[in-house]
């Protein structure tokens, strides 16, 4: 659903309110059960050895029948929308690993695939390149998504909950398919989020916490489009229901003053900094220009411009800007932005840096600019 525009006309804005009309709530009309096209589906299924549900956003409500054919013997897979439609600690699910190398050696081990509810966008499958499992089959609610994307070996034009109990009548309890498929999901997931994890370095440590915590926790998980949410956030840090997922389905920028009001709404932390108030963040942002700040002058072109209790910065510059640091510092570091700088003898290029000891502020160290700028940083500065 996108941006709706309500017109009402003028004389009728007019009219006296009519008390006692209470507004109900709308009813979608959905179309009706395409009996031969699951006819179909259900014979199709039935010869399978391998099949695989493809979930997306419009799958949301088909949790319990998605869930009953992955136990009859389907694997899945998700689009970052369709995350949690079928539980993502499930040995049976890629999750949202689509991808990935050893998602495409899935696909091509399997011999019929499900699309439910999901555009098979573009940046989810390689601008539509992927190679998926064939035949191929569509159900989305929305006549005109039908292979839309990619072309289709049949589509059913449904509800996703009701098409796939409808399939489900059609199908037996046990379905003949590989018992190999799920354990080699398994394996193709675990090879992928060793991979991701190998390309985050360092950032593993932060993408291991969020994921002992969030789906733990049962916390909503709210991305924007991030480093941090395109190489891990959508897929590795797991969610415990489909609607704990927020992320704009067209991809966002600068969506945190909404999301963190969500984040409030159901009352939940943020996991990663237990003293973050969220309430307070928001009553206290300043959304206008911010003024330009007024530092204090230390002397020609020197100025203050960090006070901390344990360390304070000057930003000198300017040709005239020639001095020796206080002689009660026990150290100091020194930075170049420009090249031009001199601490002592030593000259500095741009983005240089150097520790100036306690002897050699005791001895009188002369310092210039040169005309380019310096960030001096030392405690008690």
């Amino acid at each position: 659903t996108g941006p709706v525009s309500l017109e009402i006309p003028v004389d009728v804005q007019r009219l006296p309110a009519v008390p006692g009309l209470l507004p109900l709530a709308p009813r979608p009309a959905l179309p009706p059960v395409d009996e031969a096209a699951l006819d179909a589906l259900a014979e199709r299924v039935g010869s399978a050895r391998r099949p695989m549900l493809w979930l997306g956003g419009g799958a949301r409500e088909a949790g319990a029948e998605a869930l009953a054919l992955v136990e009859r013997g389907f694997g899945a897979v998700s689009s970052t929308q369709g995350r949690g439609v079928v539980p993502e600690s499930h040995k049976g699910t890629l999750g949202a690993f689509n991808m990935s190398p050893a998602a495409e050696a899935i696909y091509r081990s399997c011999d019929l695939m499900i699309v439910v509810g999901s555009r098979l966008r573009g940046n989810e499958t390689r601008n539509n390149t992927l190679p998926l499992p064939r035949p191929l089959y569509q159900i989305d609610v929305e006549p005109t998504q039908g292979g839309r994307n990619y072309p289709v070996d049949g589509f059913i034009c449904g509800d996703a909950a009701e098409s796939l109990r409808a399939l489900l009548v059609r199908l037996p309890g046990t379905l003949e398919t590989d018992p190999q498929l799920h354990y080699d999901i398994a394996v193709a997931r675990a090879k992928s989020e060793g991979a991701l994890r190998a390309r985050l370095g360092p950032y593993q440590i932060v993408a291991d916490h969020l994921l002992s915590v969030v789906p733990q926790g049962g916390h909503p998980w709210v991305r924007d489009v991030t480093i941090s949410n395109s190489t891990f956030g959508n897929r590795y840090v797991q969610i415990a229901a489909p609607n704990l997922g927020v992320h704009a389905l067209g991809g966002g920028i600068g969506q945190g003053i909404a999301m963190e009001r969500f984040i409030i709404s159901f009352a939940q932390q943020v996991v990663t900094q237990d003293h973050w108030d969220s309430a307070h963040a928001i009553a206290n942002m300043q959304l206008d220009t911010p003024q330009a700040a007024q530092f204090v002058q230390i002397g020609e072109g020197v100025e203050q411009i960090v006070t901390f209790d344990d360390f304070n910065a000057w930003r000198c510059r300017g040709n005239a800007a020639s001095f020796v640091l206080p002689s009660h510092l026990p150290y100091a570091v020194c930075m170049a932005i420009e090249a031009g700088p001199v601490v002592g003898d030593l000259a500095l290029d741009a983005e240089e840096a150097c520790f100036v000891p306690r002897k050699a502020i005791h001895n009188g160290a002369n310092i210039h600019t040169g005309g380019g700028t310096l960030l001096i940083a030392a405690p008690g500065l």
